[in-house]
C-alpha cells in the first residue's frame, strides 16, 4: 500500500481547465478526502482540548487570586472593626475612672 491514498488514482487525462476522471476515481477520491476529514477532526478536538485546558487554567488562577484579595480584605475589615472597638473601649473605660473618681470625690 502506498503512503498516500491519492497516489493509487491512475489512467486520468488533464485539459488545461478540465480533469476527467472514470467513476471509480471519484469514489477512490472521495474516500480518500473522508479519511483526511476524519484526521482534521481528530486534530481539532485536540486543539480545542489544549485551549480549553489552558482558558480554564487561566480563570482558575484569576479567581484563586480574587478569593485571595477578598479573604484579605475581610480579615483586614474585622481587624480594624476590632482596632477601633478596642480604641473605643479603651475610651469608655477611661471615661468610667473618672467619673468613678469624681463620685468619689462628692462622697
Amino acid at each position: 500500500m502506498s503512503s498516500s491514498p491519492l497516489v493509487e488514482v491512475v489512467s486520468w487525462s488533464n485539459l488545461p481547465c478540465q480533469v476527467f476522471l472514470k467513476y471509480w476515481h471519484l469514489e477512490h477520491l472521495n474516500a480518500a478526502l473522508k479519511i483526511e476529514q476524519e484526521k482534521v477532526v481528530v486534530v481539532q478536538k485536540i486543539v480545542r482540548g489544549f485551549m480549553a485546558k489552558v482558558r480554564v487554567s487561566h480563570m482558575r488562577e484569576i479567581l484563586e487570586t480574587r478569593n485571595r484579595i477578598i479573604i484579605s480584605s475581610f480579615f483586614k475589615s474585622i481587624s480594624d472593626a476590632c482596632d477601633t472597638a478596642a480604641e473605643n473601649l479603651a475610651l469608655l473605660h477611661a471615661e468610667d475612672m473618672r467619673t468613678r473618681e469624681i463620685g468619689r470625690a462628692h462622697v
